[in-house]
């Protein structure tokens, strides 16, 4: 019986996940800049040329929270990055999750550009195209960590200002093993 029990707990210890970031823009309403949001997480440092708004509340998926969102415009260049994300000690993976909303249905997310420090991982996102698509989405992405800590940027690189993107609930966690 004994065994069995350190069994359990080894197996459970090797699959444990560790949350690294989780971003939740927060209540209020209006637009807001970065500076002026009240992000839920203060342990890293958010920063970029877009803002947050609490219009088109996330839905859709699980665990979309439905409140203020990041808003990057169809302006080329507008930004979104986070740094100062501590990975764990040894993790060398890690998988970035995050909600996305397009405003325009021909938009396929292949004007969102995605960047890191200190880790890879696919730099662009694939959205489905046509009538009614114009909503959120949940996508995941594998990352492999080559030191800590890391940043992410998303980058709105569309050329018209009709592209614009919604970022939610973003969150980074990695294995432990």
């Amino acid at each position: 019986m004994k065994l069995k029990l350190i069994s359990l707990i080894i197996l459970n210890v090797i699959s444990l996940k560790i949350i690294c970031q989780t971003e939740i823009v927060g209540l209020g309403t209006g637009t807001l800049s970065f500076a002026n949001t009240p992000w839920a997480n203060t342990f890293v440092t958010y920063s970029g040329t877009g803002d947050t708004r609490a219009t088109s509340p996330s839905s859709g998926y699980p665990g979309a929270s439905g409140e203020r969102n990041v808003f990057l415009t169809g302006n080329l260049g507008t930004t979104f990055q986070i740094d100062g994300i501590t990975i764990n000690n040894g993790a060398t993976t890690a998988t970035l999750c995050f909600g996305i909303r397009k405003n325009v249905n021909a938009a396929d997310g292949s004007a969102l550009s995605i960047s890191y420090v200190n880790a890879s991982g696919d730099n662009s996102v694939s959205l489905p195209t046509g009538t009614g698509t114009s909503t959120w989405y949940y996508v995941c992405i594998d990352l492999t960590i080559a030191d800590s800590p890391i940043s992410i940027s998303f980058t709105n690189n569309s050329t018209t200002t009709s592209d614009q993107y919604r970022l939610d609930d973003i969150s980074l966690t990695n294995s432990i093993l």
